[in-house]
């Protein structure tokens, strides 16, 4: 009675076996159903994994508090990382990252009119048909198309490569009519690779008049950094020597759009953050009148 070759490949624990030899176990293939049950525990690591090919990566489905975004694995054979924001997703890891950020003292955006940094944690009230600016907490108005997620705003367009602008104006009654413009910091959405910016930030007086232009240089870009968030002020992205200085400013205007990130993926308005806003010397005493010719007449 002699022996044939059943298969080809190689099962778990069996030794390989070339046909025709005289020694040796069978190469077998099994299948799921005669397997014992099991299961693949993934290793998620912080930094990507090693493949350099993004064509070879995979794709998982996720929904975040902005929509369904796809998020992108890495190569399948690798160790993976996956944007933990990612909620009910196709496929789900757990990845806890510890981030060390310099301590900043950051008031609550919804109130307060002493110098410092300010958070953007809102609320949002009543949108002013003719101005189409919304009440943003007790001293700022704001473009509509905005929302607050937790202590930061981002735009509600989804459009890929469309170019946004926020306005930030003064809210012009008793609490707030001018303030000193310092500077305003901004991040990417977190899991986003470098992506490309540019970006103009106007600013007004009470009068309207522009007392202040900067814009981005060629080839600027920000990054989400993985599971970590930088914050970007925009004293430093428009290259200016410190901190801005405008005094009596009502009106700020922010014009931005987001190019390729770094898998030639256009990105979205939504996908940059507002984090703060650095003022001082809130005013809401009276702007006294406007006389160009500095002469008072029946025109004035």
């Amino acid at each position: 009675m002699g022996t044939a070759p059943i298969g080809q490949g190689t099962g778990p624990g069996l030794t390989s076996r070339n046909i025709g030899a005289k020694v040796g176990t069978e190469t077998v293939t099994l299948l799921t159903s005669q397997m014992p049950a099991h299961s693949h525990t993934p290793v998620a690591i912080e930094n990507p994994g090693t493949s350099g090919d993004p064509s070879d990566r995979l794709w998982a489905e996720g929904v975040t508090g902005r929509g369904k975004v796809p998020e992108p694995l890495y190569h399948p054979n690798v160790n993976a990382d996956m944007n933990p924001q990612t909620i009910g997703g196709t496929v789900a890891l757990v990845i806890a990252s510890f981030v060390s950020t310099p301590a900043i003292n950051v008031k609550a955006g919804s109130t307060g009119t002493s110098d410092g940094v300010y958070d953007f944690s809102g609320p949002l009230g009543d949108i002013d048909s003719e101005t189409g600016l919304v009440e943003f907490g007790d001293k700022f108005l704001i473009k509509d198309g905005f929302e607050v997620d937790g202590t930061q705003l981002y735009s509600l367009n989804g459009e890929a490569g469309a170019t946004e602008t926020l306005i930030i104006k003064a809210e012009g009654g008793d609490i707030c009519k001018t303030f000193t413009f310092k500077d305003l910091g901004i991040s990417l959405y977190t899991g986003i690779s470098s992506t490309e910016i540019t970006l103009t930030l106007v600013i007004k007086n009470a009068y309207g008049e522009t007392i202040g232009t900067h814009t981005t240089s060629n080839g600027k870009k920000i990054a989400g950094d993985g599971s970590d968030k930088v914050v970007y002020q925009l004293s430093n992205l428009l290259d200016h020597d410190g901190q801005f200085n405008y005094n009596g400013v009502a009106s700020l205007e922010i014009t931005y759009q987001l190019g390729k990130d770094y898998y030639n993926t256009i990105r979205l308005p939504m996908d940059l953050n507002f984090e703060n806003i650095t003022i001082a010397n809130v005013s809401a005493d009276d702007i006294p009148p406007f006389i160009p010719d500095g002469v008072i007449n029946a025109t004035n």
